[in-house]
């Protein structure tokens, strides 16, 4: 694994990132029930003006298009939430008895909406297209990517690469990870 450190302060979009994870948190959903997620993340992706489409019944693909041609890459981000009783002292504790984030699809979530407003203020500067795939049912077999890849989400445009991100608690906040090759 290669680690790197990131020292940034979060910026002009540290705020929104809090606001969105903080929301996201109190209010998780289990597989397949993600409908106030989706419409939580549909109601900031028209506040970003980021086209998008709904999939696989509570899932969404946005796209943003840059200003000139080039290749597609996709940011996969999980939605849906563990049916676990939350027990701790947050001042945003989950709200929904019986769900909880508590393996980080809120981060993830909070993840893509953040890349899509920084690329989408940026557009002018792109090469190519970036999806982000707000993937529902994570936690569940088949899982709600199956569903995703059959309505084609890796399609129009074709994607090139793919970005799937996850959480690690054993890493210090700024710090990231990633597989050789």
């Amino acid at each position: 694994m290669l680690s790197a450190h990131y020292t940034g302060s979060g910026g002009k979009y540290e705020s929104y990132l809090q606001r969105v994870y903080k929301y996201l948190h109190q209010y998780p959903e289990l597989s397949a029930e993600e409908y106030e997620t989706q419409r939580f993340i549909e109601n900031e992706l028209q506040k970003l003006h980021i086209p998008y489409r709904k999939m696989a019944n509570t899932g969404l693909c946005a796209e943003i298009h840059g200003e000139q041609p080039g290749k597609t890459i996709l940011l996969r981000s999980d939605i849906d939430a563990l049916p676990v009783t939350e027990q701790t002292n947050l001042e945003y504790v989950s709200k929904n008895e019986g769900a909880m984030h508590a393996c980080g699809h809120d981060a993830h979530i909070t993840v893509g909406l953040g890349v899509g407003a920084f690329v989408q203020e940026r557009k002018g500067d792109l090469k190519g297209t970036v999806k982000i795939m707000f993937q529902p049912s994570e936690e569940v077999h088949p899982g709600g990517a199956f569903r995703m890849i059959e309505e084609g989400v890796l399609e129009n445009p074709k994607v090139d690469a793919a970005i799937c991100v996850h959480t690690n608690p054993y890493l210090l906040p700024g710090q990231f990870e990633v597989k050789d090759g």
